[in-house]
């Protein structure tokens, strides 16, 4: 049944992005996204795998991120609003690098080598933290800050730019496969791929102007 949650909530999520692309359409899918985050709480919260303990640190976490998020809707102006999505996107990629990292210390302190780990669990970790973690987070904060002005919006561009970005893209990856596949693998391994990902993050983006930014 919690998976019954999680793919619900993927599907509204695919739909709410595909509604996001027309301005006539953006509200709707807006509140359809609204709708599948609301979703995937509940379906948290109806989980058995959630440790009892931790019940405190959610309803905390939910109500002060709550609070934060009603606050910046109402008070940012709409000349805003993209910053404050690049911002919310960051957040979110920093949420998926974060479980991934406490998901790896986790099956470490449990005894469990990362070789043990069943496919879909290397495969998850992989993604957050190369795809849509911190690649996610630290490419958000640059283009926050050429969107707010706090540093200049102009591309920079060095020569074989492309090149590095492919090479250190390959390395992370590279770098996750060997944790994956390897049972004596040490966290330095991730923790490389983690650095890997926040520099590509930055240089993918730092090649954009501000005036494409919102793009």
């Amino acid at each position: 049944m919690e998976n019954l949650y999680y793919l619900v909530t993927a599907v509204l999520f695919i739909v709410a992005l595909k509604m996001m692309t027309s301005p006539r359409t953006a509200r709707t899918g807006n509140l359809i996204a609204a709708a599948g985050m609301l979703i995937a709480i509940a379906g948290m919260f109806l989980s058995h795998s959630v440790v009892s303990g931790m019940w405190p640190w959610i309803i905390g976490g939910l109500a002060i991120g709550t609070v934060v998020g009603t606050f910046m809707a109402v008070k940012v102006k709409m000349t805003g609003m993209p910053q404050m999505v690049s911002f919310f996107n960051g957040m979110g990629g920093l949420a998926a690098g974060l479980v991934a990292i406490s998901d790896f210390v986790g099956a470490k302190n449990g005894g469990q080598a990362p070789g043990d780990w069943p496919l879909e669990a290397k495969a998850a970790i992989a993604a957050s933290v190369v795809l849509v973690g911190f690649i996610s987070f630290s490419g958000s904060m640059v283009a926050f800050l050429k969107l707010q002005e706090w540093i200049k919006s102009r591309p920079v561009v060095f020569p074989a730019q492309r090149i590095i970005n492919l090479l250190l893209l390959v390395v992370a990856v590279v770098a996750i496969i060997v944790l994956g596949v390897s049972p004596v693998a040490n966290g330095w391994v991730l923790y490389v791929s983690i650095a890997l990902s926040l520099l590509l993050g930055v240089l993918l983006v730092i090649a954009i102007g501000g005036a494409d930014m919102p793009v």
